[in-house]
């Protein structure tokens, strides 16, 4: 279940730890290879990652980067905003959408 569950334990914890200063982030961008035959398995396992830090609670945004190699008709993730961030292709709505999220949960 990707790269993560693959690591031996010791640097499974060690990465984890790494991802431990996400705790502090009002909001977390969850970008994601739309391209990759993969991305269902790879958001799958961030978001068991998200939930083992028991970050699941926190606004998150799902990003499918690439969105211009994406064959067309390709559905998009539920919830995902689609964006390129080679062309721009998104970026505006992206903006936008922090801006509401911030906003909607500031304290």
């Amino acid at each position: 279940m990707g790269f993560i569950h693959d690591l031996p334990d010791e640097l499974r914890q060690a990465f984890l730890a790494t991802l431990e200063g996400i705790g502090e982030a009002d909001l977390l961008l969850h970008v994601a290879d739309g391209s990759s035959d993969a991305m269902e398995s790879n958001v799958g396992s961030v978001n068991a990652i998200l939930g083992e830090l028991s970050f699941r609670e926190k606004p998150i945004v799902l990003l499918m980067n690439k969105h211009d190699l994406c064959l067309p008709g390709t559905p998009p993730q539920e919830g995902a905003l689609r964006i390129s961030a080679k062309s721009g292709q998104g970026i505006p709505a992206l903006l936008t959408l922090i801006e509401r999220e911030l906003w909607f949960h500031r304290p």
